[in-house]
C-alpha cells in the first residue's frame, strides 16, 4: 500500500511539473498572452490538475478524438461532388452569409448570398475551422489552393426596360435540391420598381475534353423581362441560359490570419507609446487608474482583458484618429487627425498593456465612500453526480448517432426534428421508440451551426446563424430539397462568437436572439452590429424588429404559460454572474457592449435569478416548464460547462419576478443545451459541448437523452419565498419527527454584483448572517426563518444543515440554493445604504461596528509596536493577509517571548471591549495556524495570551496541534474542544461570531456554536487550573480588553470585522 501511494504522489508532483514547465514555457515564449492563465487558474479550481493538462494538452497536440462528436450519421456522399454534404452554408474568408458547391472533387464554387455575388471558383478545399467544425475558438472556414475565379466586389443586378438598365435590389430566396441532390440551384428575386422577378442560378463543372468549363445556368419567372448583372470589373451578363467561363490560370490563395487570442506587447511598442500619450492632449481627460473625463486606461485594458489582439487595436486607433461618443458616456472623444496612425496604434497597445487584466476597476463605493470589499471566493455543496431520485433516465440515440443538438422540436405524430451543430449542419427525424437501426433518419444537411428549430402546424423552421430556413420536402420522398429563407433582415458578420439562439413561434412572429461579437479569449469586440445582443421577432413577411436588447450570449429561450419569455444569458463584460430574466417588450437586460447611442444610460431590468459564476451557473440553456407534481409551474434550465440540470422557482414581488435557484439533476452522457417535452410526457435532452470551457470535463461533446417522471421520491427543498423579515423554506417531504430545529441549522450568506465593462466580476460587501429563528410549520414542510440584515437587490445564499432528514431516513438531495432578493415583501425596501457584512447576521441586526475597513490597517499595529511601521501584515483582496517573510518565519513570535518587546500579532489598539459581539471571516493556508485573542488586558507582557483568551485557527489535518484535542480550530484554546467540528479546508472562508457577555463565552464556527462556557465559574476554573495557563496570574481575569490577530508564522486572512457592543438585555 505504502508503494502505490508513493507511486501516485509521484505521477501527482511529475504532472503538475509537466503542466508548471509548459504554462511557463507557453508565457516566456509568448505562445500565450499571461491573461489567458486565469481560465487556468479557474478551470484547475474547478476540475483539478488534470483537466488544466487536458486542455494544454488539445492546444498542443489537438482535440481528443475520444470526446469529439461523429457527425458523419446518414452522410450520404453524391456521385462525383467529393464532398459530403456538397452544398455548404456558412462564413468563408472573412465574409458572412456565403453558399459553397463542391462541384468536383478538389473543386469548389463559393456565392454571397446577400447580393448573389459570385466570389470564387478555386482548385483546392475549405478548410473548415471553428467550434462547430474542427473545436476551434476563433477562425472560420477558409478556402485553400488557387483560385480561377475570383471577384471581392458586389455583383450589380439590374432588370433591363426598353434598353435601360434598372438598378435591381436581390432578395435571397434560398436554394432548391434537383432529384437524388444531384443537382442544385439557387432562387432569388429582383425588385426595379415595379417590376420583379424571381431567378435561379445552377452553378456547375462541365467538361469538354480537356476543357473544364464553369457553367452558371439561369431561368426566370417572367420571360418577358430582361435580367442580368455587371461583376466587379464592370463585364455586362445577361442572366438567361448558360454563361460559360473557361477555367484556365491560377492564382494562389493567400491564407487568411484568423482572429488571434492576443499577444503581449513588445517593449518598444510600450516605450513610443508612453511617449506619445505624454505628448498628446489624452492625459487631460484619462488617467492610468481612475475616470477623468473619459475612462481610466485600467478599465479600457481591463474590458479586452489585457490582450493585445488586432481587432482591438485597428478600432481603437479608429478611435483614437477619428473620435467617438456612447462607448464609455455621452462625452465625446475629439479626433486627432494631427496623430500619425503609427503613433496611434503604439498609443492603444501602450494603453492595452497596463494594469492586471482581471483585478477590478471602478467598484462600488459605500456610504462612506470606501469600496466595499470584493470576493470570488465560494463555499458550497459538492455538485451533483447523479440523475434525480424521482426520474428515471434513458438513452434515445443509437450507437454511432452523436448529435451536437442545437434544436428540436415534436412533430405531431411524435416524430421528434433535431438540429446538429456540427460539421455537417444536419437535420433528423427521429422515432424515439423505434428499433436502434430504423430510429434516425437524416432529411436535411448543410445547415450553417443551427441552434434552433421549431415545428409549426407541421413545417420545420430551423435557426441557422445567419438566416431563419424552412425546410421543405417538395416531392415528398422524406428528403428536404428547398431550404426556403424566411428571414435574414439583421446585419452579419463573420465573427465566430456571433450566434442566433433559439426559437419560438407565436401569432405568426418568430422569436429568436443574437449574441454579441466576442473575440477569441472572451472579451467583446470593440465594434458591433446594432441588432447584435438584441431579442428579435420576424414577421411573416421576414421583416424583424428588435424586442428586447442588452443581452451577451442569450443560449436559451422558452415561452412562459401565460406567454411571457424567459431567456437565459452567460456571464461575461458586463454580466458579473449568467442570469434567467423574464423579458418585458423593450426592456433593457445589462449588456452595454453594443455602443449604440444611450446605451451607457439605459436602465438595466434585474433578472429574475441570478446564477453564480461556478456556483450554479456558467453556461445557462433552454429553460423548460414542469409539470410534474411537486414541482409543477417551476422551471429547469441546462448548464454546458457547470453541468446537469437546475430548477427555478419563482414568485411575484412588486410586480417583477424573483426566486431561487436549486441544482436539480446530475449524470447525463454529455452537457445539457435544450430542452422539449415529448408528447409522450418525457423531458428529452439534448447534449453538446466543446473544449476547452464549453463542456463538463471528461464527458462526451453530444447525446441524445430523454427523463422520464417515476413518483416524488426526493426529499429537498421545493420552494423558497421571500418575507419581510426572512423567507420561507418549503420542503418535498416532512421533516422527521425527531428532528428539533435550531438557527445553526441554516446557513445564510448575501452579497451584491457590480456590472461593469470588466468581464464578469466578484461578489461585493458578502456576509453571512445568522438566523435568529427557525420555526417549523404543523405539517413539518416549511421552515420560516426569521434572518435580520437582509438587503433587497443582494442574492441570498441558504443552506440546510446536512444532517436534516426526512421520516424515511433521506438526506436532503439538494441543501442549498441561491435566491435573487430583487425585492424585500410588505414593507420598506432596505438596500445598500449601508454597509453589510458577516457582523449583519446576528439576532438583532444593528449597532455593528467595522474594526477593518478593508483596504487599509487603519486602527491595526503590532502587539506593543508602532503604529507607522506596522510589520508582516498587509490588505490583500480586502482581507487582512499574514504573508510569510523572511527565512524563519515564527522568528518575531520566538523573539517576543523569548527576549520581550513587540511581537508581530496584530491588535485592534484604538478599543478595549467588555460585553460584546465579534464577528469576521478566517481563512488558513495548509498546514497553518493562528488565533483570536480577546479580552487581552494591556501590551505590557511579551505576549497577548499571557492575558487574552484565544479561539484557535487551524488547519487541523495539517499542524501537528491538530492531534491535540483543544488545540483544534474553534477550540477554546487548551481549556475546551469544539463541537462539533464545522472547519472549512485550507483556502475557504470560515465564518466566526464571538459572544463574551456577564463572563458567558460563546465560540461560533460556521454558524455552528462549538464551545460554551462562564468565566470564572468552578468549571472554568478546573481547566485553566489543568492547561497551559496553571502558573499565568494574569490569564483570562480582564474585564475588558483588546481583541489581536495571532502570527504563528503561517499565511493566514481574516476579513469583515465588526464588534458589536452588548447589554444585559442583548445575546443569548
Amino acid at each position: 500500500m505504502k508503494r502505490i501511494t508513493l507511486t501516485l504522489l509521484a505521477v501527482a508532483l511529475t504532472l503538475a511539473l509537466v503542466v508548471a514547465l509548459v504554462v511557463g514555457i507557453a508565457v516566456q515564449t509568448k505562445m500565450v498572452s499571461r491573461s489567458d492563465l486565469a481560465f487556468l487558474v479557474d478551470l484547475g479550481r474547478r476540475d483539478g490538475l488534470a483537466a488544466v493538462y487536458s486542455v494544454i494538452k488539445a492546444e498542443i497536440y489537438g482535440v481528443d478524438e475520444d470526446n469529439a462528436a461523429d457527425p458523419s450519421y446518414g452522410r450520404e456522399a453524391v456521385p462525383g461532388r467529393g464532398h459530403a454534404p456538397w452544398v455548404v452554408r456558412g462564413n468563408l474568408d472573412g465574409h458572412p452569409r456565403m453558399i459553397k458547391f463542391a462541384l468536383a472533387p478538389g473543386l469548389w464554387a463559393a456565392y454571397r448570398t446577400e447580393s448573389l455575388s459570385l466570389y470564387q471558383v478555386w482548385d483546392g478545399e475549405v478548410l473548415f475551422e471553428g467550434a462547430a467544425y474542427n473545436y476551434q475558438h476563433g477562425p472560420q472556414p477558409s478556402s485553400r489552393g488557387e483560385w480561377y475565379l475570383r471577384d471581392e466586389a458586389d455583383t450589380r443586378w439590374f432588370i433591363e426596360v426598353d434598353g435601360r438598365e434598372l438598378p435591381a435590389t436581390v432578395s435571397w430566396l434560398g436554394h432548391d435540391y434537383g432529384p437524388g441532390r444531384a443537382s442544385a440551384q439557387m432562387r432569388f428575386a429582383l425588385n426595379a420598381g415595379e417590376h420583379n422577378l424571381v431567378l435561379t442560378e445552377e452553378p456547375e463543372l462541365v467538361q469538354q475534353g480537356e476543357e473544364r468549363i464553369f457553367r452558371r445556368s439561369f431561368s426566370q419567372d417572367d420571360p418577358s423581362l430582361v435580367a442580368g448583372f455587371r461583376d466587379g470589373g464592370g463585364r455586362r451578363y445577361l442572366a438567361s441560359g448558360n454563361i460559360d467561363i473557361t477555367l484556365a490560370g491560377t492564382t494562389p490563395i493567400t491564407p487568411i490570419e484568423g482572429p488571434r487570442r492576443g499577444r503581449d506587447a513588445e517593449a518598444g511598442e510600450l516605450e513610443h507609446g508612453a511617449a506619445v500619450i505624454a505628448g498628446s492632449d489624452c492625459l487631460g481627460c484619462h488617467a492610468e487608474t481612475h475616470r477623468v473625463a473619459g475612462p481610466a486606461w485600467t478599465q479600457v485594458s481591463g474590458k479586452f482583458r489585457g490582450k493585445i489582439q488586432d481587432e482591438v487595436v485597428q478600432a481603437l486607433t479608429r478611435s483614437v484618429l477619428e473620435g467617438s461618443v456612447g462607448t464609455w458616456g455621452q462625452v465625446p472623444m475629439p479626433p486627432h487627425p494631427q496623430m500619425s496612425e503609427q503613433d496611434a496604434r503604439d498609443a492603444v497597445v501602450y494603453i492595452l498593456s497596463i494594469g492586471e487584466p482581471e483585478q477590478e476597476r471602478d467598484p462600488p463605493l459605500d456610504p462612506q465612500g470606501k469600496p466595499y470589499t470584493a470576493t470570488l471566493e465560494y463555499d458550497i455543496l459538492p455538485r451533483l453526480a447523479d440523475p434525480h431520485p424521482s426520474f428515471a433516465l434513458d438513452n434515445v440515440a443509437p450507437r454511432g448517432f452523436e448529435p451536437k443538438v442545437g434544436g428540436m422540436d415534436f412533430l405531431d405524430d411524435g416524430t421528434l426534428a433535431l438540429a446538429s451543430w456540427d460539421l455537417d449542419g444536419a437535420v433528423y427525424l427521429i422515432d424515439t421508440d423505434a428499433p436502434a437501426e430504423t430510429r434516425v433518419r437524416r432529411i436535411a444537411e448543410g445547415l450553417h451551426e443551427p441552434l434552433g428549430l421549431t415545428v409549426v402546424d407541421e413545417r420545420i423552421f430551423v435557426m441557422q446563424k445567419q438566416e431563419l430556413t424552412e425546410l421543405i420536402d417538395r416531392d415528398g420522398d422524406g428528403v428536404i430539397d428547398r431550404y426556403a429563407a424566411v428571414s435574414y433582415d439583421w446585419p452579419s458578420n463573420a465573427n465566430f462568437h456571433s450566434f442566433a439562439f433559439g426559437l419560438l413561434h407565436r401569432d405568426d412572429a418568430f422569436y429568436f436572439l443574437l449574441s454579441i461579437c466576442v473575440l477569441p479569449g472572451g472579451a467583446s469586440c470593440p465594434e458591433q452590429l446594432p441588432t447584435q445582443g438584441k431579442l428579435l421577432r420576424a414577421d411573416t413577411q421576414g421583416n424583424t424588429s428588435v424586442y428586447a436588447s442588452g443581452f451577451r450570449t442569450p443560449n436559451g429561450i422558452s415561452f412562459a404559460r401565460d406567454g411571457g419569455i424567459y431567456v437565459t444569458d452567460n456571464q461575461g463584460d458586463w454580466l458579473p454572474a449568467s442570469k434567467l430574466v423574464r423579458v418585458r417588450e423593450g426592456d433593457f437586460y445589462g449588456s452595454r457592449a453594443v455602443p449604440n447611442e444611450g446605451v451607457m444610460a439605459l436602465q438595466e431590468a434585474p433578472p429574475a435569478v441570478w446564477l453564480p459564476q461556478d456556483e450554479v451557473g456558467n453556461s445557462p440553456t433552454q429553460p423548460l416548464e414542469l409539470v410534474e407534481a411537486p414541482y409543477v409551474g417551476q422551471l429547469i434550465h441546462g448548464d454546458v460547462y457547470n453541468g446537469g440540470i437546475k430548477r427555478v422557482f419563482l414568485e411575484t414581488v412588486d410586480g417583477r419576478e424573483q426566486g431561487a435557484v436549486f441544482h436539480f439533476s446530475a449524470g447525463f452522457q454529455g452537457s445539457v443545451n435544450r430542452l422539449e417535452r415529448g408528447p409522450d410526457g418525457a423531458i428529452y435532452i439534448g447534449e453538446t459541448g466543446n473544449p476547452p470551457n464549453w463542456g463538463e470535463y471528461g464527458k462526451p461533446w453530444y447525446g441524445l437523452e430523454r427523463m422520464r417522471f417515476s413518483g416524488n421520491n426526493a426529499f429537498e427543498i421545493l420552494a423558497v419565498r421571500a418575507q419581510a423579515d426572512g423567507f420561507e423554506l418549503e420542503l418535498t417531504q416532512p421533516l422527521a419527527q425527531d428532528i428539533e430545529l435550531s438557527p445553526s441549522d441554516l446557513l445564510v450568506k448575501q452579497w451584491f454584483y457590480h456590472p461593469n465593462e470588466q468581464y464578469g466580476g466578484p461578489k461585493y460587501d458578502e456576509a453571512t448572517l445568522l438566523p435568529s429563528a427557525l420555526t417549523l410549520s404543523a405539517d413539518r414542510r416549511r421552515i420560516s426563518a426569521r434572518i435580520p440584515g437582509l438587503r433587497a437587490g443582494y442574492i441570498v445564499y441558504l443552506r440546510l444543515d446536512e444532517r436534516l432528514r426526512d421520516d424515511e431516513g433521506r438526506a436532503l438531495w439538494t441543501a442549498e440554493s441561491w435566491y435573487t432578493l430583487n425585492a424585500i415583501p410588505g414593507g420598506a425596501q432596505v438596500t445598500r445604504g449601508a454597509p453589510v457584512s458577516a457582523a449583519a447576521a446576528t439576532p438583532a441586526g444593528d449597532g455593528w461596528q467595522p474594526l477593518f475597513d478593508g483596504h487599509s490597517l487603519d486602527g491595526w499595529r503590532n502587539y506593543g509596536g508602532d503604529v507607522d511601521d506596522v510589520r508582516k501584515w498587509t490588505v490583500q483582496d480586502g482581507s487582512l493577509a499574514l504573508l510569510q517573510d523572511g527565512a524563519i518565519p515564527m522568528w518575531d513570535l520566538v523573539k517576543s517571548a523569548v527576549f520581550g518587546g513587540g511581537s508581530s500579532d496584530l491588535i485592534y489598539h484604538r478599543k478595549k471591549f467588555r460585553d460584546f459581539e465579534l464577528s469576521l471571516e478566517w481563512k488558513i493556508s495548509e498546514g497553518g495556524n493562528s488565533g483570536i485573542f480577546y479580552l487581552v488586558a494591556d501590551e505590557t507582557e511579551k505576549t497577548p495570551w499571557l492575558t487574552g483568551i484565544e479561539m484557535q485557527v487551524l488547519h487541523n489535518e495539517g499542524h501537528r496541534d491538530g492531534q491535540i484535542e483543544t488545540h483544534r480550530a474553534g477550540d477554546l484554546y487548551d481549556l475546551i474542544a469544539a463541537d462539533p467540528e464545522t472547519v472549512r479546508p485550507p483556502g475557504q472562508w470560515n465564518e466566526v461570531l464571538l459572544r463574551i457577555q456577564d463572563n458567558r463565552i460563546e465560540h461560533w464556527l460556521n454558524g455552528v456554536k462549538v464551545v460554551e462556557v462562564t468565566r470564572g465559574s468552578p468549571h472554568w476554573n478546573e481547566l485553566v487550573a489543568a492547561s497551559k495557563f496553571a502558573d499565568m496570574p494574569r490569564f483570562g481575569k480582564a474585564d475588558e480588553g483588546y481583541i489581536v490577530l495571532q502570527d504563528h508564522g503561517d499565511p493566514v486572512w481574516y476579513r469583515n470585522i465588526r464588534v458589536r457592543e452588548l447589554h444585559s438585555d442583548q445575546g443569548g
